[in-house]
């Protein structure tokens, strides 16, 4: 995944919360240790609030500290 864009009409509704959570539990189950990304000033207090750690330049998620984060919808 490269970039999240939700269109202005849309924002404010979870939208993004619910991708993210659904790529997260992927991730999770699959085994990955942890993602990194670069955030706009705009989307860095909402990747926090899904446990991303800020650094300089990019935030990442050490999977492995969040077990309630990414958990996903069922898989069938």
């Amino acid at each position: 995944m490269v970039n999240v864009f939700v269109e202005l009409e849309f924002r404010r509704q979870g939208v993004a919360r619910r991708l993210l959570l659904g790529v997260l539990g992927e991730a999770r189950r699959l085994g990955v240790p942890g993602i990194g990304l670069s955030a706009s000033a705009e989307g860095r207090p909402f990747y926090a609030s899904l446990g991303f750690g800020a650094s300089a330049d990019e935030m990442y998620l050490e999977m492995k500290r969040q077990p309630g984060i990414g958990s996903g919808p069922p898989r069938n």
